[in-house]
């Protein structure tokens, strides 16, 4: 069995009337749609101001339904304020970032490093040339050649060595003066190893 129901026109309206003055909580301006856009640039519309986020609802605008005013912002925050992002601050030791630091202290090292097996090998080289000039002022003819040239070999050799000892003597004052420099401007460790 199936009912079928016609409602005239006057019925209707009558309907409506009376449910605007028995309810009346519900008005035509409520019939409105909320409009925001959230961090990502995406804009969302809603009926209802209960979807609205929290961290949306300042920025929040309410339009009419019907008759198309322009937007304007109806709902207030009631929240705690959203918290701005601040800029990443880049932390600045002396004038200079984190790179900066640890660039300087790794190369010195490493130039410290390289100055000493470099130190090491002349020195065994020297040890070579000792031998070769030792062995041939014992003989006028020597097995290992001229005895004026390898002494000269071993006076070069040896003021090499000198020279790389300074070098080696100055990367190292500059390595303490890097930490003092490092220290004094508040320097973290992790960026000076």
């Amino acid at each position: 069995m199936r009912l079928v129901f016609s409602l005239s026109p006057a019925f209707i309206i009558a309907a409506m009337c009376f449910s605007a003055s028995v309810c009346p909580g519900v008005r035509a301006e409520d019939s409105a749609t909320y409009e925001w856009t959230d961090d990502q640039g995406t804009v969302t519309f809603s009926d209802n101001p209960a979807r609205i986020p929290d961290n949306q609802r300042k920025r929040a605008k309410k339009r009419a339904a019907i008759t198309g005013e322009a937007s304007q912002a109806v709902i207030e925050q009631k929240t705690a304020p959203v918290k701005k992002q601040q800029p990443q601050r880049v932390e600045s030791y002396g004038g200079h970032g984190e790179g900066w630091w640890r660039q300087q202290f790794s190369n010195t090292r490493a130039e410290i490093a390289q100055t000493r097996a470099d130190l090491e090998t002349k020195r065994q080289n020297l040890k070579t040339l000792h031998y070769k000039m030792t062995v041939s002022n014992a003989t006028t003819q020597g097995i290992f050649g001229n005895p004026r040239k390898n002494r000269n070999n071993y006076r070069a050799a040896h003021d090499d060595i000198r020279e790389g000892e300074k070098q080696l003597e100055a990367l190292e004052q500059k390595l303490v003066d890097l930490e003092s420099e490092a220290a004094r401007h508040g320097v973290p460790f992790e960026w000076r190893r």
